[in-house]
């Protein structure tokens, strides 16, 4: 694989951590921007490190966040080896001209309006009505700027989504991811959502 290198990344985590979301930009020391895409994979089960954790006791589910993810391996540099070596599924990528990332429809996502779910058990391209439940997160980003929280405690918050993202993640009808966006506060803010929800999808009978 010598000579296929895009870029060095600072850290072993924000390489899974790009593994994992199938996309990214990387922003050089020279300030160049480089856009990279999903390109092929190993075929291997994808094995998830913050699970891994929470079935080790290390971190509870219920807190389980990329926050908590993070913070804990800056505390416990040594273990990360470990962890990330369980997982056996490997993501190629590939230098792309465009910011926004495509998803299974080929088509680009759109922030809080795009989904991840299991292609196996739902449909690509499927309109669906989601209802998320979640209390108020310590970093509020894009939740307050969107108006979800005017008060404290547990706010609903209902929207269409389009079923046309993808995520190596989602191997469940239980589990679904809703696209932030592009940067640092997005990742943040999509990693602390971790909450229980509705999906209804409209169908033609």
């Amino acid at each position: 694989m010598k000579g296929n290198e895009i870029a060095y990344l600072r850290s072993k985590l924000d390489a899974y951590l790009i593994h994992v979301q199938g996309s990214g930009q990387i922003r050089l020391s020279s300030g160049e921007k480089v856009y990279v895409g999903y390109a092929a994979d190993s075929g291997h089960t994808y094995s998830s490190i913050g699970r891994m954790l929470v079935l080790d006791g290390k971190i509870p589910e219920e807190e389980l966040t990329l926050s908590t993810l993070i913070t804990y391996f800056e505390q416990h540099p040594g273990e990360l080896d470990s962890y990330l070596r369980k997982n056996d599924r490997y993501i190629f990528f590939k230098r792309v001209n465009y910011a926004t990332p495509y998803g299974s429809i080929g088509v680009p996502v759109t922030p809080m309006r795009s989904i991840a779910t299991d292609k196996k058990v739902f449909p690509a391209g499927g309109l669906a009505f989601a209802v998320i439940e979640t209390k108020k997160p310590k970093k509020t980003g894009w939740f307050k700027k969107s108006g979800w929280f005017q008060g404290k405690g547990t706010v609903e918050k209902s929207f269409f989504v389009l079923d046309q993202d993808t995520g190596s993640a989602i191997q469940s009808p239980a589990r679904g991811d809703v696209y932030f966006g592009i940067g640092d506060q997005a990742m943040h803010d999509a990693g602390d959502l971790n909450t229980f929800g509705q999906l209804y999808y409209l169908l033609k009978r």
